[in-house]
């Protein structure tokens, strides 16, 4: 037994450097094995999906299964009135091929007492929308607190988010697995920002359906845009406090701008070109059909 492990794990070593293998001008490129059986149920959170219903076959890498996905749990914000957008996440998400869990956000839309120091008494849905952006993630960042520390790897979404075109999903857990590796300074990666100062590195990822075309890694100096971010687990409370002490209401501010000052730290994280972005949809804060256009660097 102790011989046919030593082998396993040999197998697994070589297939790993060979994955994850380190150039002048560095590409991570794409894998993934996932667990197979019945409903996934980690860090106390239920999960959305059930593994029979994800798109992808568990064997993978001449048919070793990795654990590429363990230690990367993913979260998804939802409002209770917004049936469509869950639809939409849930496809997204589920193209992704791992476990993911829905998080119930905050209306605030009909609680006087939360909008007594709005910014706008005249007209109530802007602000509305900004706090209970806010109470949303700051309720969320709470639960992964309670269950999520250390190195783990915590994918937060809104229900907005979609994969670009041009990206493949199912290679987004090993891509993620390989990046903390090579950055192991990292607090939080963007998967889709609004990046409005970045440094360039030598690093590329593999994330595409089309092999030729491949995203860079940028150093976040500033940026905005909460809707589709990993986060470092120990970074939670920090994240946390930041989102907790952000005065949307008064100020009349989002809270992506109260994390400018944690990104002049260091360890932040983006890609050019964008792998995601906020899908064209109605709006419960502008109370239209909006379409975001994110800057590109």
């Amino acid at each position: 037994m102790q011989s046919k492990l030593s082998k396993i794990c040999l197998t697994c070593t070589a297939i790993l450097a060979a994955v994850f293998s380190l150039q002048s001008s560095t590409t991570i490129y794409h894998h993934l094995g996932r667990k197979a059986g019945g409903m996934i149920t980690r860090s106390g959170v239920q999960h959305d999906t059930h593994p029979s219903q994800l798109p992808y076959s568990s064997k993978r890498l001449g048919g070793i299964s990795l654990e590429i996905t363990d230690d990367i749990y993913v979260h998804y914000i939802n409002l209770k009135s917004r049936p469509d957008r869950r639809k939409s996440i849930v496809h997204e998400l589920s193209m992704m091929g791992i476990p993911f869990s829905r998080l119930d956000a905050v209306d605030v839309r009909e609680n006087k007492t939360a909008l007594l120091d709005c910014f706008d008494q005249s007209t109530l849905n802007k602000c509305a929308g900004r706090q209970g952006v806010k109470e949303s993630h700051v309720k969320v960042l709470k639960k992964m607190k309670e269950h999520h520390d250390g190195d783990q790897i915590v994918l937060v979404f809104e229900d907005d988010f979609v994969w670009l075109p041009h990206v493949d999903p199912l290679s987004i857990p090993t891509t993620l697995k390989g990046f903390v590796t090579l950055f192991p300074d990292w607090k939080v990666i963007g998967l889709s920002m609004n990046i409005l100062a970045q440094q360039s590195t030598n690093v590329t990822v593999d994330v595409s359906r089309n092999t030729t075309s491949k995203s860079r890694v940028l150093m976040i100096n500033k940026a905005q845009c909460a809707h589709g971010f990993a986060v470092r687990a120990s970074f939670l409370p920090v994240l946390l406090q930041t989102f907790t002490q952000c005065d949307v209401k008064k100020n009349n501010v989002a809270i992506d701008t109260c994390w400018f000052s944690l990104q002049a730290e260091g360890g932040w994280y983006g890609f050019s070109p964008q792998l995601g972005a906020q899908k064209p949809s109605y709006s419960d804060i502008e109370a239209m059909n909006v379409s975001y256009q994110l800057r590109t660097v």
